[in-house]
């Protein structure tokens, strides 16, 4: 049964090859030191991450998805200097084999910048090449 902004914690964070929003290592809830994700879902989506260390927030993910469910794109935001969760730090964006359904290629990139890290994977889904690309905006 699907439950609405239900609320999960963990130590770590993966897209899974398949494109969903992973936790890794359950944990009770927030961590008084260390860093830990507050993943929030809403009948089975995951809407939002928050990242905290050393028990404050210190930066939050939304991701957007696309019409199969899939990750395609994960934004994460920083707090400016006046607190407001404005600034975006990079996005990352994924994309998936038409046949497979498994992620082929991983990009992040930093708003306002012209160069970004490409991931490409094999038709298993296992990591194969890391490279920097260069955009002409």
């Amino acid at each position: 049964m699907s439950e609405a902004n239900k609320k999960e914690w963990y130590k770590d964070l993966d897209i899974s090859s398949k494109g969903k929003p992973t936790g890794i290592g359950q944990v009770d809830g927030l961590l008084a030191a260390g860093v830990c994700y507050c993943i929030t879902s809403n009948n089975d989506t995951v809407e939002q991450v928050d990242v905290y260390e050393d028990g404050q927030r210190i930066h939050y993910k939304k991701f957007g998805y696309d019409n199969l469910g899939r990750v395609i794109e994960n934004a994460m935001y920083s707090p400016d200097d006046n607190g407001e969760w404005r600034i975006i730090d990079d996005i990352w964006y994924y994309e998936y084999d038409p046949k497979t359904g498994l992620r082929t290629k991983k990009i992040m990139r930093t708003p306002g910048s012209s160069t970004a890290k490409e991931i490409s994977y094999d038709k298993d889904g296992n990591r194969i090449s890391e490279r920097v690309i260069t955009f002409h905006d």
